[in-house]
């Protein structure tokens, strides 16, 4: 019976799991913060949405007419340049 590698054993560059950044976009751009999940950054997901939440509630301010918008965009810029960076530290080319 074959044991699984452990932490100290290198794992081969075929059994790795890539972050594709590419075909995720529709599925991260649902959600500000939903990026970062997937990547495993849930603290700075954590902060995406709830900075996106807070700014919706000051679209009746009229201040969230441009905070809102301007957060969903940097939150799936953010994914797509985290996933990109976790390829690269992992000798993955994306």
């Amino acid at each position: 019976m074959r044991r699984p590698p452990g932490p100290l054993q290198d794992r081969s560059a075929a059994s790795r799991t890539t972050r594709n950044a590419g075909p995720g976009k529709p599925r991260v751009g649902l959600l500000p913060g939903l990026g970062q999940f997937v990547n495993g950054q849930a603290g700075k997901g954590v902060l995406f949405l709830v900075a996106y939440l807070v700014s919706i509630t000051l679209v009746f301010l009229f201040i969230g007419l441009l905070t809102a918008p301007v957060l969903w965009i940097w939150s799936m810029v953010d994914a797509y340049s985290g996933a990109q960076a976790w390829n690269a530290r992992h000798g993955i080319l994306s």
